[in-house]
Protein backbone atom coordinates (compact mmCIF):
# COMPACT_ATOMS: atom_id res chain seq x y z
CA UNK A 1 0.00 0.00 0.00
CA UNK A 2 2.52 2.19 0.03
CA UNK A 3 0.87 3.54 -3.75
CA UNK A 4 -1.59 4.84 -1.75
CA UNK A 5 1.19 7.28 0.77
CA UNK A 6 2.68 8.55 -3.03
CA UNK A 7 -0.62 9.69 -4.15
CA UNK A 8 -2.36 11.21 -1.53
CA UNK A 9 1.31 13.29 -1.92
CA UNK A 10 1.37 14.22 -5.67
CA UNK A 11 -1.37 15.60 -8.12
CA UNK A 12 -2.00 12.27 -8.42
CA UNK A 13 -3.93 13.00 -12.04
CA UNK A 14 -0.21 13.07 -13.51
CA UNK A 15 1.27 10.67 -12.13
CA UNK A 16 3.07 7.89 -14.97
CA UNK A 17 1.33 5.25 -12.35
CA UNK A 18 -2.06 6.11 -12.93
CA UNK A 19 -2.44 4.20 -16.02
CA UNK A 20 -1.12 1.11 -14.27
CA UNK A 21 -3.23 1.28 -11.15
CA UNK A 22 -6.52 2.11 -13.27
CA UNK A 23 -5.47 -1.34 -15.28
CA UNK A 24 -5.48 -3.07 -12.14
CA UNK A 25 -8.48 -1.57 -10.95
CA UNK A 26 -10.34 -2.65 -14.57
CA UNK A 27 -8.74 -6.25 -13.72
CA UNK A 28 -10.88 -6.30 -10.58
CA UNK A 29 -13.83 -4.73 -11.70
CA UNK A 30 -13.70 -7.01 -14.24
CA UNK A 31 -13.38 -9.95 -11.79
CA UNK A 32 -16.44 -8.38 -9.72
CA UNK A 33 -18.76 -8.94 -12.70
CA UNK A 34 -18.10 -12.03 -13.97
CA UNK A 35 -18.35 -13.44 -10.01
CA UNK A 36 -20.82 -15.31 -9.31
CA UNK A 37 -21.03 -15.95 -5.44
CA UNK A 38 -22.54 -19.74 -4.41
CA UNK A 39 -25.34 -19.91 -1.90
CA UNK A 40 -22.50 -20.66 1.06
CA UNK A 41 -20.15 -18.05 0.31
CA UNK A 42 -18.55 -15.84 1.05
CA UNK A 43 -16.64 -18.32 3.12
CA UNK A 44 -15.08 -16.52 5.79
CA UNK A 45 -18.28 -14.59 6.84
CA UNK A 46 -20.38 -18.13 6.25
CA UNK A 47 -18.02 -19.10 9.36
CA UNK A 48 -18.53 -16.06 11.43
CA UNK A 49 -22.38 -16.57 11.24
CA UNK A 50 -22.51 -19.94 11.56
CA UNK A 51 -20.29 -19.98 14.69
CA UNK A 52 -22.19 -17.24 16.03
CA UNK A 53 -25.28 -19.05 15.84
CA UNK A 54 -24.04 -22.00 17.63
CA UNK A 55 -22.45 -19.93 20.37
CA UNK A 56 -25.59 -17.98 20.56
CA UNK A 57 -27.91 -21.48 20.80
CA UNK A 58 -25.55 -22.19 24.21
CA UNK A 59 -22.95 -24.85 22.19
CA UNK A 60 -19.44 -24.74 21.48
CA UNK A 61 -19.18 -23.40 17.59
CA UNK A 62 -15.46 -24.57 17.99
CA UNK A 63 -17.20 -28.53 17.71
CA UNK A 64 -16.27 -29.31 13.76
CA UNK A 65 -18.75 -31.80 13.30
CA UNK A 66 -21.40 -29.51 14.83
CA UNK A 67 -20.77 -26.38 13.02
CA UNK A 68 -21.00 -28.94 9.99
CA UNK A 69 -24.41 -30.18 11.07
CA UNK A 70 -25.84 -27.00 11.76
CA UNK A 71 -24.38 -25.19 9.15
CA UNK A 72 -26.54 -28.14 6.70
CA UNK A 73 -30.02 -27.11 8.07
CA UNK A 74 -29.63 -24.06 6.27
CA UNK A 75 -28.99 -25.21 2.38
CA UNK A 76 -30.75 -27.85 0.31
CA UNK A 77 -28.36 -30.85 -0.85
CA UNK A 78 -28.60 -28.83 -4.21
CA UNK A 79 -27.76 -25.79 -3.02
CA UNK A 80 -24.94 -27.70 -1.11
CA UNK A 81 -23.75 -29.46 -3.57
CA UNK A 82 -19.85 -29.28 -4.95
CA UNK A 83 -18.91 -26.66 -2.01
CA UNK A 84 -16.82 -27.73 0.87
CA UNK A 85 -18.78 -27.54 4.26
CA UNK A 86 -17.31 -25.12 6.87
CA UNK A 87 -14.44 -26.46 9.70
CA UNK A 88 -12.08 -28.62 8.32
CA UNK A 89 -10.21 -30.27 6.79
CA UNK A 90 -9.23 -27.20 5.10
CA UNK A 91 -10.80 -24.11 6.98
CA UNK A 92 -11.43 -24.29 10.50
CA UNK A 93 -13.11 -21.70 12.81
CA UNK A 94 -10.26 -20.16 14.06
CA UNK A 95 -12.12 -16.34 15.43
CA UNK A 96 -11.60 -16.19 18.36
CA UNK A 97 -15.11 -16.11 20.50
CA UNK A 98 -15.28 -12.68 21.38
CA UNK A 99 -15.36 -11.96 17.85
CA UNK A 100 -17.88 -14.66 17.07
CA UNK A 101 -20.27 -12.50 19.93
CA UNK A 102 -19.84 -9.35 17.88
CA UNK A 103 -21.71 -11.29 15.12
CA UNK A 104 -24.65 -12.67 16.89
CA UNK A 105 -26.59 -9.74 16.03
CA UNK A 106 -26.27 -10.32 12.06
CA UNK A 107 -26.36 -14.08 12.82
CA UNK A 108 -30.39 -13.60 13.38
CA UNK A 109 -30.94 -12.45 10.28
CA UNK A 110 -31.48 -14.66 7.28
CA UNK A 111 -28.05 -15.92 5.73
CA UNK A 112 -28.99 -13.81 2.23
CA UNK A 113 -30.52 -10.90 3.53
CA UNK A 114 -26.89 -11.03 6.35
CA UNK A 115 -24.43 -11.00 3.62
CA UNK A 116 -25.92 -8.74 1.49
CA UNK A 117 -25.77 -6.59 4.53
CA UNK A 118 -22.25 -7.59 5.10
CA UNK A 119 -21.25 -6.72 1.41
CA UNK A 120 -22.95 -3.24 1.92
CA UNK A 121 -21.14 -2.50 5.41
CA UNK A 122 -17.87 -3.18 3.68
CA UNK A 123 -18.61 -0.97 0.71
CA UNK A 124 -19.25 1.93 3.55
CA UNK A 125 -15.79 0.49 5.09
CA UNK A 126 -13.63 1.15 2.05
CA UNK A 127 -14.91 4.79 1.64
CA UNK A 128 -14.15 5.49 5.48
CA UNK A 129 -10.87 3.98 5.32
CA UNK A 130 -10.06 6.20 2.78
CA UNK A 131 -11.30 8.97 4.54
CA UNK A 132 -9.27 8.51 8.01
CA UNK A 133 -6.40 7.42 5.56
CA UNK A 134 -6.14 10.49 3.73
CA UNK A 135 -6.62 12.50 6.79
CA UNK A 136 -9.00 14.56 4.42
CA UNK A 137 -12.85 14.76 3.26
CA UNK A 138 -11.36 16.73 0.12
CA UNK A 139 -12.14 14.49 -3.17
CA UNK A 140 -8.91 15.44 -4.66
CA UNK A 141 -6.97 13.20 -1.72
CA UNK A 142 -10.21 11.12 -1.35
CA UNK A 143 -10.30 9.83 -4.61
CA UNK A 144 -6.77 8.72 -5.32
CA UNK A 145 -6.93 6.62 -2.10
CA UNK A 146 -10.36 5.11 -3.16
CA UNK A 147 -7.97 4.28 -6.41
CA UNK A 148 -5.00 2.79 -4.40
CA UNK A 149 -7.37 0.46 -2.04
CA UNK A 150 -9.63 -0.67 -4.84
CA UNK A 151 -6.89 -1.84 -7.16
CA UNK A 152 -4.99 -3.74 -5.18
CA UNK A 153 -5.93 -7.49 -5.26
CA UNK A 154 -6.08 -8.22 -2.09
CA UNK A 155 -9.34 -6.17 -1.03
CA UNK A 156 -11.15 -7.82 -3.60
CA UNK A 157 -9.56 -11.29 -2.55
CA UNK A 158 -11.29 -9.86 1.12
CA UNK A 159 -14.11 -8.63 -0.21
CA UNK A 160 -15.51 -12.29 -1.90
CA UNK A 161 -13.92 -14.13 1.05
CA UNK A 162 -16.13 -12.03 3.55
CA UNK A 163 -13.29 -11.45 5.69
CA UNK A 164 -13.50 -9.00 8.54
CA UNK A 165 -10.19 -7.63 7.78
CA UNK A 166 -11.13 -3.79 6.47
CA UNK A 167 -13.87 -2.94 9.67
CA UNK A 168 -10.66 -4.19 11.86
CA UNK A 169 -8.51 -1.78 9.47
CA UNK A 170 -10.98 0.59 10.30
CA UNK A 171 -11.18 0.87 13.42
CA UNK A 172 -6.89 0.98 13.69
CA UNK A 173 -7.37 3.91 11.15
CA UNK A 174 -9.74 5.61 13.61
CA UNK A 175 -7.73 4.59 16.65
CA UNK A 176 -4.68 6.54 15.38
CA UNK A 177 -7.18 9.67 14.59
CA UNK A 178 -8.98 9.23 18.11
CA UNK A 179 -4.85 9.03 19.33
CA UNK A 180 -4.22 12.19 17.30
CA UNK A 181 -6.61 14.76 18.73
CA UNK A 182 -5.86 13.13 22.38
CA UNK A 183 -8.94 11.08 23.00
CA UNK A 184 -7.00 8.21 24.98
CA UNK A 185 -10.86 6.99 25.79
CA UNK A 186 -12.24 6.84 22.08
CA UNK A 187 -8.53 5.53 21.34
CA UNK A 188 -8.58 2.02 23.40
CA UNK A 189 -12.00 1.44 22.44
CA UNK A 190 -11.74 1.17 18.78
CA UNK A 191 -8.28 -0.73 18.84
CA UNK A 192 -10.23 -3.19 21.29
CA UNK A 193 -13.13 -3.15 17.88
CA UNK A 194 -10.01 -3.85 16.17
CA UNK A 195 -9.58 -6.89 17.82
CA UNK A 196 -12.31 -8.16 14.95
CA UNK A 197 -9.18 -9.74 13.73
CA UNK A 198 -6.18 -9.99 16.54
CA UNK A 199 -3.47 -10.88 13.69
CA UNK A 200 -3.83 -6.92 12.72
CA UNK A 201 -4.41 -5.64 15.79
CA UNK A 202 -1.59 -7.03 17.98
CA UNK A 203 1.19 -5.20 16.14
CA UNK A 204 -0.75 -1.57 17.19
CA UNK A 205 -0.44 -2.78 20.81
CA UNK A 206 3.50 -2.77 20.95
CA UNK A 207 3.30 0.58 19.29
CA UNK A 208 1.12 1.66 21.81
CA UNK A 209 3.64 0.54 24.66
CA UNK A 210 7.01 1.95 22.64
CA UNK A 211 5.33 5.21 22.19
CA UNK A 212 4.70 5.37 25.99
CA UNK A 213 0.54 5.57 25.34
CA UNK A 214 0.03 3.74 28.20
CA UNK A 215 -3.75 5.33 29.10
CA UNK A 216 -5.12 4.26 25.62
CA UNK A 217 -3.74 0.87 26.57
CA UNK A 218 -5.40 0.34 29.71
CA UNK A 219 -8.72 1.58 28.27
CA UNK A 220 -8.11 -0.71 25.44
CA UNK A 221 -7.24 -3.70 27.71
CA UNK A 222 -10.46 -2.67 30.12
CA UNK A 223 -12.64 -2.59 26.98
CA UNK A 224 -11.57 -5.67 26.19
CA UNK A 225 -11.69 -7.29 29.87
CA UNK A 226 -15.16 -6.16 29.65
CA UNK A 227 -15.96 -8.30 26.43
CA UNK A 228 -14.32 -11.24 28.04
CA UNK A 229 -16.44 -11.09 31.36
CA UNK A 230 -19.50 -10.81 29.43
CA UNK A 231 -18.69 -13.80 27.86
CA UNK A 232 -17.53 -15.60 31.42
CA UNK A 233 -20.63 -14.60 32.39
CA UNK A 234 -23.42 -15.60 29.97
CA UNK A 235 -21.50 -19.00 29.54
CA UNK A 236 -20.20 -20.49 32.56
CA UNK A 237 -16.71 -20.72 33.02
CA UNK A 238 -16.60 -24.68 31.95
CA UNK A 239 -18.34 -23.69 28.46
CA UNK A 240 -15.84 -20.74 28.62
CA UNK A 241 -13.03 -23.06 28.70
CA UNK A 242 -14.12 -25.11 26.03
CA UNK A 243 -14.69 -22.40 23.96
CA UNK A 244 -11.18 -21.38 24.19
CA UNK A 245 -9.43 -24.70 23.60
CA UNK A 246 -11.35 -25.55 21.32
CA UNK A 247 -10.43 -22.49 19.34
CA UNK A 248 -6.84 -22.83 20.21
CA UNK A 249 -7.16 -26.69 18.65
CA UNK A 250 -8.74 -25.16 15.66
CA UNK A 251 -6.18 -22.64 15.42
CA UNK A 252 -3.15 -25.40 15.58
CA UNK A 253 -5.25 -27.39 13.01
CA UNK A 254 -5.68 -24.47 10.73
CA UNK A 255 -1.81 -23.52 10.86
CA UNK A 256 -0.90 -27.42 10.13
CA UNK A 257 -2.96 -27.12 6.98
CA UNK A 258 -1.49 -23.72 5.86
CA UNK A 259 1.71 -24.99 6.26
CA UNK A 260 1.23 -28.35 4.62
CA UNK A 261 2.71 -28.92 0.94
CA UNK A 262 -0.76 -30.45 0.13
CA UNK A 263 -1.58 -26.87 -0.07
CA UNK A 264 0.12 -24.71 -2.28
CA UNK A 265 -2.12 -22.36 -3.12
CA UNK A 266 -2.59 -21.30 0.45
CA UNK A 267 0.98 -21.80 1.35
CA UNK A 268 2.25 -19.54 -1.37
CA UNK A 269 0.02 -16.59 -0.03
CA UNK A 270 1.35 -16.69 3.13
CA UNK A 271 3.62 -14.07 4.50
CA UNK A 272 4.78 -15.99 7.28
CA UNK A 273 8.34 -17.64 6.98
CA UNK A 274 6.90 -21.02 8.40
CA UNK A 275 5.53 -22.31 5.34
CA UNK A 276 9.56 -22.26 4.19
CA UNK A 277 9.97 -23.39 8.15
CA UNK A 278 7.92 -25.93 8.22
CA UNK A 279 8.93 -27.69 4.91
CA UNK A 280 12.46 -27.97 5.80
CA UNK A 281 11.92 -29.31 9.45
CA UNK A 282 9.12 -31.35 8.85
CA UNK A 283 7.18 -30.24 11.63
CA UNK A 284 4.79 -27.78 13.07
CA UNK A 285 7.08 -24.76 14.35
CA UNK A 286 3.88 -22.39 15.02
CA UNK A 287 5.44 -22.57 18.72
CA UNK A 288 8.52 -21.00 17.57
CA UNK A 289 6.32 -18.49 15.65
CA UNK A 290 5.02 -17.12 18.83
CA UNK A 291 8.37 -16.82 20.71
CA UNK A 292 9.76 -14.87 17.61
CA UNK A 293 7.09 -12.30 17.26
CA UNK A 294 6.87 -11.72 20.96
CA UNK A 295 10.81 -11.94 21.45
CA UNK A 296 11.55 -9.48 17.85
CA UNK A 297 8.80 -7.10 18.45
CA UNK A 298 9.76 -6.22 22.40
CA UNK A 299 13.09 -5.83 21.02
CA UNK A 300 11.75 -3.10 18.59
CA UNK A 301 9.75 -1.25 21.56
CA UNK A 302 13.13 -1.34 23.67
CA UNK A 303 15.04 0.58 20.74
CA UNK A 304 11.92 2.77 20.50
CA UNK A 305 12.10 3.56 24.26
CA UNK A 306 15.69 4.27 24.30
CA UNK A 307 15.21 6.43 21.04
CA UNK A 308 17.43 4.24 19.18
CA UNK A 309 15.23 4.26 16.14
CA UNK A 310 12.55 7.12 15.28
CA UNK A 311 8.26 6.42 15.33
CA UNK A 312 7.72 5.21 11.49
CA UNK A 313 10.70 2.89 11.98
CA UNK A 314 9.27 1.33 15.07
CA UNK A 315 5.73 0.92 13.76
CA UNK A 316 6.91 -0.32 10.20
CA UNK A 317 9.31 -3.01 11.74
CA UNK A 318 6.65 -4.03 14.44
CA UNK A 319 3.79 -4.80 11.10
CA UNK A 320 6.51 -6.16 8.91
CA UNK A 321 7.51 -8.62 12.53
CA UNK A 322 3.98 -9.67 12.68
CA UNK A 323 3.59 -10.92 9.15
CA UNK A 324 6.72 -12.62 8.77
CA UNK A 325 6.01 -14.60 12.22
CA UNK A 326 2.48 -14.87 12.60
CA UNK A 327 0.00 -16.43 10.41
CA UNK A 328 -0.97 -13.40 7.43
CA UNK A 329 -2.42 -13.98 4.19
CA UNK A 330 -1.32 -11.57 1.39
CA UNK A 331 -4.52 -9.57 1.54
CA UNK A 332 -3.51 -8.65 5.28
CA UNK A 333 -1.24 -6.27 3.79
CA UNK A 334 -3.66 -3.53 4.26
CA UNK A 335 -2.45 -3.05 7.37
CA UNK A 336 0.46 -0.57 5.79
CA UNK A 337 -1.81 2.04 5.28
CA UNK A 338 -1.76 3.13 9.29
CA UNK A 339 1.85 4.06 7.86
CA UNK A 340 0.38 7.14 6.11
CA UNK A 341 -0.36 8.70 10.14
CA UNK A 342 3.30 8.91 10.37
CA UNK A 343 5.05 9.17 7.01
CA UNK A 344 6.48 12.52 5.81
CA UNK A 345 4.36 12.18 2.49
CA UNK A 346 6.62 14.75 0.18
CA UNK A 347 9.69 12.57 0.76
CA UNK A 348 8.77 9.35 -1.17
CA UNK A 349 10.08 9.83 -4.22
CA UNK A 350 8.56 7.00 -6.86
CA UNK A 351 11.79 5.46 -7.80
CA UNK A 352 11.28 3.76 -4.58
CA UNK A 353 7.89 3.09 -4.97
CA UNK A 354 8.53 0.62 -8.28
CA UNK A 355 9.25 -2.32 -6.50
CA UNK A 356 6.05 -2.53 -4.61
CA UNK A 357 4.48 -2.96 -8.22
CA UNK A 358 4.32 -7.12 -7.54
CA UNK A 359 1.80 -6.34 -4.79
CA UNK A 360 -0.62 -5.30 -7.21
CA UNK A 361 0.30 -7.53 -10.10
CA UNK A 362 -2.19 -10.53 -10.51
CA UNK A 363 0.97 -13.16 -10.14
CA UNK A 364 -1.19 -15.96 -9.85
CA UNK A 365 -2.82 -15.06 -12.87
CA UNK A 366 0.26 -14.26 -15.21
CA UNK A 367 2.53 -16.75 -13.66
CA UNK A 368 0.35 -20.00 -12.30
CA UNK A 369 3.40 -21.78 -10.86
CA UNK A 370 5.53 -18.90 -9.19
CA UNK A 371 5.63 -19.19 -5.44
CA UNK A 372 4.86 -15.91 -4.84
CA UNK A 373 6.35 -15.51 -1.17
CA UNK A 374 5.83 -11.95 0.09
CA UNK A 375 8.39 -12.12 2.95
CA UNK A 376 11.19 -10.73 0.60
CA UNK A 377 8.66 -7.81 -0.13
CA UNK A 378 8.06 -7.10 3.16
CA UNK A 379 11.53 -6.87 4.51
CA UNK A 380 12.43 -4.98 1.35
CA UNK A 381 9.66 -2.13 2.54
CA UNK A 382 11.08 -1.72 5.51
CA UNK A 383 14.82 -1.38 4.15
CA UNK A 384 13.27 1.35 1.53
CA UNK A 385 11.04 3.40 4.32
CA UNK A 386 14.59 3.34 6.86
CA UNK A 387 16.72 4.17 3.85
CA UNK A 388 14.48 7.06 3.39
CA UNK A 389 14.94 8.22 6.97
CA UNK A 390 11.46 9.62 7.50
CA UNK A 391 11.49 11.97 10.52
CA UNK A 392 7.39 12.66 11.23
CA UNK A 393 7.37 11.46 14.78
CA UNK A 394 4.99 10.17 16.66
CA UNK A 395 2.63 12.74 18.42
Amino acid sequence: MAFFVFFVSVHWTKSPLILFLLLMLGLNVQRFLTYSAKPNEPLDLRQLYAGAQVLDSGANPYNDSLLKEHWKHHFSEKELKGSPLPGGPENYLVYPPPVLVSFIPLSHWAWYDARALFWTLCAAAVVLIGLFASGSFHLNKLLPGLLILLAFKGTYTALILGQPLLFSLLFILIHFYAESKNRPALSGLFLALAFLKPSLALPIVFFLIAERKYKSLLYSLGFSSLALILLLLSSGPTSFGDQFSGWFHNMNAQLAVAYSPEHDFLRHNLTSLSSWIYSLSGYDFSPADTFLVLFTSLITVYLRLKKRIQALTSLVLLITLSFLFSYHLYYDLLLFICLLYYVDLSRLPAKFLLPFLVFYLPLGYLLPSFNFHPPLLLVLLFLVIYRLNLKREAA
